[in-house]
């Protein structure tokens, strides 16, 4: 094989590879957007917020577990943190390689004329409406993410001065 073509296939597969981390991202962010909804309704409506986790853990497993709210918080603080930083990971992964991407796009315009499809051309000329769409993953999302945890871990404590069981179960 020449020098070219397996700079392309490299390309190639550096490319699918950040593919389907984005449609992972993605994922991952349409799973914490109901994780912190869960995690807002338990702020404001408990009770009902306890119903919904557990009809759906005993829909889904089907059986009828009775757990207790303890037990359901934890989990969701689990989730919470691990699906967080699986986000987080791949976000910045799918960023290093636009980068990447620029890099191998440049070695193989040294032989052939032009070919930038991901990495100049992602960079360059960046639609607003894009921007904007960064701007809410990378900064709005997390912001309100932040706040509705920090409500929640300033509840737990609270209840927890008070003298109420604290609210995170150390299983």
């Amino acid at each position: 094989m020449d020098k070219i073509s397996i700079l392309y296939d490299h390309y190639k597969e550096t490319n699918l590879l950040r593919k389907e981390t984005e449609k992972r991202r993605n994922k991952n962010f349409f799973i914490i957007c109901i994780l912190e909804a869960l995690s807002f309704l338990l702020l404001i409506r408990p009770e009902k917020a306890f119903e919904l986790m557990l009809n759906g853990i005993n829909k889904e497993l089907d059986t009828t577990l009775q757990l207790s709210n303890t037990i359901l918080q934890t989990l969701l603080w689990i989730l919470v943190v691990y699906i967080m930083i699986r986000y987080v990971q791949d976000s910045l992964y799918i960023e290093r390689q636009y980068k990447y991407l620029s890099k191998l796009e440049h070695s193989i315009s040294n032989f052939i004329d032009v070919f930038n499809r991901e990495g100049d051309d992602y960079l360059e000329d960046y639609p607003v409406v894009l921007n904007f769409i960064d701007l809410f993953y990378k900064m709005l999302m997390p912001v309100v993410f932040i706040i509705i945890n920090t409500i929640r871990i300033y509840k737990e404590f609270l209840s927890f001065i008070q003298g109420n069981t604290i609210t995170i179960a150390f299983i």
